[in-house]
């Protein structure tokens, strides 16, 4: 077999790079006037990425160095391909060889058809196809394909490896460990219910010690699962597209030709078949039909390989290098083996033919008793028939007649209902459509109320002059032991600033007497104010009219941060406490003078 590789070039856009092969004028040449990948033969002992990334070199005059990634492997016409797939960030120019005479960076999906442009490319090589398609293919896809051999097993797929395995093989083979010939009957496995059972089949890494899996032998063994069974009519056989997780068993299938194993159970022995003598004193066993499809075991060699070399595993890539002497071995072990079993085949023929014989003359009594049971089953069922049907007619007469009495009076009846629910219904409506408008009223009014209560927002501006006011304010406010209080919402520069100063107009001489409920001005405010709290300051920090007995506090901060507060006012209100009462003498009294009453 004729092994070649290819890079598939996808750049962004989903833009592919494509060659129209000439041929070179070859009598031998691969599907000339296709469009494909750069690519060509393995030459020596190359490597498929060295032979592609060779022929990219030459067909191109590209050197591609960067990391590529198997894509797809496909087997057709003798030939196996292998396309690795590069991300490439920009288009690149193409020197052309004689091997081709265009180039084209086209549309992915247009080139498979799917989309309409102007730079259309067919015919599409086969493989290449496959390669386009690859995109857009997830896990079932992929299976599929493989089974159908456009795609070559094994395969990576993300974080499992998809392989086409051996279920189980039909007809004859020999089970050395046991020294038998089994035979099996294609007609219990080659059928859509045995695929359905092979669904999700565990697959694991050699048979358990007793055949049948356990908790224990299922989490030491398995390695993956059987998700699209089929049948190969050509060999009499069952496979599976598996999935394969188990990354190391994974390795072993790419690098290793393996075979598979099913295992199955039987529930009594007369299930599990009849046995009889070969001619060479072997046992032939004529297996029924399995109660357990357990698991499907990877191992070295498996008894459907039929003496032959290991087969249960397709890895067409150790197909295509194994030596011929390894394939010519297996098959003359495999026809000595079927040599021995075709000689047996024909005494168990004649033994089956007589037991037939014995069986068709007894289904023939059978057959003619039935006969005979048949036609008096029949002469009665006719009887019975008239008379069922002559009181079928009367019955279906007396209901047809009493159906339609009771069909008038339920017309009737429900004629009244529908006419009594209209009205019922236009009344209900009414009330509805009332009580919506009613209710209505009533929402728009609280709406109105909430919306007038709703302050407008202040804007930044306006809420930045607002606290320049309040910070202008609040040394005077605190000079008197206060804090100055906050705006509220809708209260406009003006007003906020007259209802700060109005507390201390008292202080001022000056203003004192004036009313400021009317300036609108700030600018005029704003000298307002710088009056009124330099007069109000000085009164607080050096009072000149105070209450007696009061204190009026005044606090600061130092450099350290520390507040120091002091007191301006009537300093008896602070000393009083110390002094002692006042005391009058009201008489003073001397010896031989009479105490006053």
């Amino acid at each position: 077999m004729k092994r070649a590789a290819g890079i598939l070039f996808h750049a962004p856009g989903d833009r592919v790079l494509l060659m129209h092969r000439t041929g070179r004028a070859q009598q031998d040449a691969d599907h000339a006037g296709d469009w494909a990948f750069p690519g060509g033969g393995l030459e020596g002992d190359e490597t498929p990425e060295q032979a592609a990334r060779r022929e990219v070199l030459e067909e191109t005059g590209h050197n591609y160095t960067a990391p590529i990634i198997p894509w797809t492997r496909r087997i057709s016409e003798d030939v196996e391909f292998t396309t690795f797939l590069a991300e490439v960030p920009e288009e690149f120019e193409v020197t052309l060889n004689d091997e081709h005479d265009k180039a084209a960076w086209v549309n992915r999906r247009a080139a498979l058809g799917d989309i309409t442009e102007i730079d259309r490319i067919a015919p599409l090589h086969p493989g290449a196809k496959i390669a386009l398609e690859r995109f857009e293919m997830d896990e079932l896809a992929c299976a599929k394909a493989m089974r159908d051999g456009e795609l070559a097993s094994p395969m990576r797929y993300m974080n499992m490896l998809l392989c086409d395995m051996r279920i189980t093989g039909t007809e004859y083979s020999y089970r050395s460990g046991r020294n038998e010939y089994v035979w099996r009957d294609p007609s219990i496995y080659m059928n859509e219910e045995f695929l359905e059972r092979c669904n999700g089949l565990p697959v694991v890494v050699n048979h358990p010690p007793g055949n049948v899996l356990d908790s224990d032998e299922y989490k030491a063994r398995i390695a993956g699962s059987v998700f699209v069974p089929y049948i190969r009519p050509e060999t009499k056989e069952v496979w599976g597209i598996v999935k394969i997780h188990d990354m190391k068993v994974a390795e072993d299938l790419e690098n290793k030709v393996l075979s598979t194993s099913p295992g199955v159970a039987f529930r009594t022995v007369q299930e599990a078949g009849a046995r009889m003598a070969a001619p060479d004193g072997r046992i032939l066993l004529i297996e029924g039909k399995p109660s357990l499809l357990d698991h499907l075991a990877i191992c070295g060699l498996g008894v459907w390989d039929k003496g032959g070399p290991p087969a249960g595993v397709s890895n067409q890539l150790m197909e295509t290098v194994m030596p011929e002497d390894n394939r010519k071995d297996g098959e003359d072990k495999l026809d000595k083996i079927l040599d021995s079993v075709n000689s047996m085949k024909d005494e168990f023929k004649k033994e089956c033919d007589s037991i037939r014989s014995d069986m068709q003359k007894d289904r023939n009594r059978m057959d003619s008793m039935e006969k005979e049971l048949e036609k008096e089953r029949a002469d009665a069922k006719a009887r019975m028939d008239a008379e069922e049907k002559e009181r079928a007619d009367k019955a279906r007469k007396d209901a047809e007649e009493k159906e339609k009495e009771e069909k008038e009076r339920a017309d009737k009846a429900r004629m009244d209902a529908e006419a009594k629910e209209r009205e019922e219904k236009e009344r209900a409506d009414k009330a509805r459509a009332d009580a919506a408008n009613s209710d209505f009223a009533k929402l728009k009014a609280e709406f109105d109320t909430l919306k007038a209560l709703v302050p407008p927002q202040v804007t930044p501006e306006t809420r930045a002059k607002l606290v320049a006011h309040q910070v202008k304010a609040e040394r005077v406010y605190q000079a008197f032991g206060d804090t100055a209080p906050p705006f509220v919402a809708n209260e406009s520069e003006a007003a906020y600033a007259v209802r700060l100063l109005t507390p201390h107009l008292k202080h001022s001489k000056q203003w004192k007497d004036v009313k400021l409920d009317g300036i609108q001005d700030v600018a005029a405010l704003g000298v307002i104010e710088d009056a009124v709290y330099a007069d109000a300051y000085a009164e607080a920090t050096q009072p000149t009219n105070f209450k007696p007995g009061v204190l009026i506090p005044q606090r600061s901060r130092d450099g350290a941060n520390r507040e120091i507060t002091r007191y301006v006012g009537d300093p008896n209100a602070c000393w009083d406490q110390f002094n002692p009462p006042i005391q009058y003498v009201k008489n003073i009294l001397t010896p031989g003078s009479k105490r006053l009453q």
